[in-house]
């Protein structure tokens, strides 16, 4: 998948559960409307087939506890 495409993936959908390894999983957000109201965001990069750190989407992370990462390779 191109970056675009997993751009538009999450786009098209607003929320989706996608793999970040062989065993983990996470969720995905298109903006923070999909987040409860206490959470924020935090941009995820991932590897695609044309570009190394892809920005896909987002992640709703606790904004007073941490990012929110949990394994995966988001950025902050």
């Amino acid at each position: 998948m191109t970056c675009a495409q997993a751009q538009d993936f999450v786009l098209q959908r607003g929320a989706v559960v996608m793999a970040t390894g062989q065993f983990t999983y996470d969720r995905f957000v298109s903006s923070h409307a999909y987040c409860t109201p206490e959470l924020n965001i935090t941009a995820f990069y991932a590897p695609t087939a044309d570009v190394y750190e892809c920005p896909v989407a987002y992640r709703c992370a606790d904004i007073f506890h941490g990012n929110g990462d949990r394994g995966g390779k988001g950025r902050h």
